[in-house]
């Protein structure tokens, strides 16, 4: 349940309101950015939902449960959140499989 409650929270701070994002969180996203002395334009709103996302598929929760969380209507939308890790990528490159 916790996790829900997580991607609800993160689907209403994401929502629209005449074709922008709300502008205090974002605003607030990117002053935390400026103090971490990280870029604030490579910071928004969406990029938690991406990392989110990506995090419960990478620990098996099912790919149309957080097609559901997120809001998609489309599945091909979450799938690109499947993309597999660098570290998987290493890992099977070191396996040397046949094919």
């Amino acid at each position: 349940m916790h996790s829900r409650l997580l991607a609800l929270r993160l689907s209403l701070n994401t929502q629209r309101r005449s074709g922008q994002l709300r502008s205090h969180s974002t605003k607030h996203c990117k002053e935390i950015a400026t103090r971490a002395e990280l870029d604030p334009a490579a910071w928004h709103l969406h990029r938690f939902r991406d990392t989110a996302a990506t995090r419960w598929l990478r620990a098996g929760i099912d790919v149309r449960t957080v097609q559901e969380w997120l809001g998609h209507e489309s599945l091909a939308t979450t799938q690109k959140y499947l993309e597999p890790s660098k570290e998987t990528e290493k890992q099977l490159e070191e396996m040397k499989l046949p094919f």
